[in-house]
């Protein structure tokens, strides 16, 4: 495993990548955040640029294969796993389904999101922010315009765990688990049924465990590998400041990488969810020498298997580690921070990543 990336795009100019993902074994589609926005569908098979959506001048036609107007700078996108013909792709003013052959939209909705939380999928679902400190989710075989979507408020107090940062999901058997990352460096979980997802979420339903006390930036749910059914192992990435987590006195307390449990419990026939803390993981060294490093995480996602994770930083560098917590690697190619990755279903050691200058590199990890 080399810790140089096999391949480099470019097709954003300088504004960043804030997320990526892979649609089919060969195609990769990413977007980027700058206020025109723009949204590629790449080959990486033969390193081209197939198709480009965007918000820019409609007299631009550098690229006339296939081309399609947006609403607004992109934030997130992400394939359904249960169906192969559509991806969803956030806005900042809203949510809108493409059809992947075509890349024409499907469907459009405003969200109503104040601010900058990535939305997240599971199964048929979209789970996205609603105003400052709230959630919806939304079945994407459903007209957005007649459904009635699901909203819960994130955490029980928005006064002192302020903005959510952002959302990842999991569905276990009939199990639906939601994970808030807050402003406050807290984790908030929502469990219950699947089946019931347009009901309302009651305050019992929900459960929380404090990662620390900055902002929790990104977050990625998987099953576990227990035989309850109704389990959920996630991994969540934390802003941080490098002289404040260098003046902590205990080691274990300046990561930024924690990982986490969640087991949801039918009491009294309704879910409940508990959540612990697992193991903190640091990034790059803080204090002493290491004065003005950047240890906070913007990305970070599970692999298909479950097996290991990789979390993108700061710092520039791409970490991989097993789920347990154990360090793999450290590719250190990238020449900003780190800012979105993607496994690729169909080739297990292939992971996408995105960056600050507008790169994207493919990485062969192989073990």
């Amino acid at each position: 495993m080399q810790d140089q990336p096999q391949i480099t795009l470019r097709g954003h100019g300088a504004s960043s990548i804030s997320s990526l993902c892979f649609l089919r074994k060969n195609l990769l589609v990413s977007c980027d955040s700058s206020e025109q926005g723009c949204l590629l569908l790449w080959n990486i098979d033969s390193r081209k640029l197939v198709a480009k959506l965007h918000c820019g001048d409609e007299s631009d036609n550098s690229f006339s294969e296939r081309r399609s107007i947006i609403h607004n700078g992109g934030l997130f996108v992400d394939r359904f796993s249960t169906c192969e013909e559509k991806f969803v792709y956030q806005q900042r003013n809203g949510m809108s389904v493409h059809d992947i052959e075509t890349m024409k939209t499907v469907s459009f909705f405003e969200t109503d999101s104040t601010g900058f939380c990535q939305a997240t999928t599971c199964d048929n679902l979209v789970i996205y922010p609603h105003r400052s400190s709230s959630f919806k989710i939304w079945d994407h075989r459903c007209n957005p315009s007649t459904a009635k979507l699901f909203t819960a408020f994130c955490a029980k107090t928005d006064e002192k765990h302020r903005m959510l940062c952002s959302l990842s999901a999991n569905i276990c058997g009939n199990n639906l688990a939601v994970a808030c990352g807050m402003e406050s460096g807290t984790i908030f979980c929502h469990s219950f049924s699947s089946s019931s997802v347009l009901t309302t979420v009651t305050a019992s339903s929900m459960n929380s465990v404090s990662v620390g006390t900055d902002p929790v930036l990104c977050m990625d749910l998987i099953e576990s590998s227990g035989d309850d059914g109704l389990s959920s192992v996630g991994v969540a990435g934390l802003a941080g400041d490098a002289i404040e987590i260098a003046q902590k006195s205990k080691p274990e307390d300046r990561g930024t990488i924690v990982t986490f449990k969640v087991k949801a419990t039918c009491i009294g026939g309704q879910i409940k969810p508990t959540l612990k803390l697992r193991q903190r993981m640091s990034t790059c060294e803080v204090g002493g020498m290491a004065a003005g490093g950047k240890p906070g995480v913007a990305c970070c996602r599970f692999r298909k298997d479950g097996r290991i994770f990789a979390t993108g930083g700061w710092d520039r560098r791409v970490r991989v580690f097993s789920r347990s917590g154990r360090s793999l690697a450290t590719l250190k190619g990238c020449k900003d921070s780190v800012t979105s990755l993607y496994w690729n279903p169909w080739i297990q050691q292939m992971i996408a990543t995105g960056s600050a200058d507008g790169r994207i590199s493919l990485w062969d990890v192989s073990f």
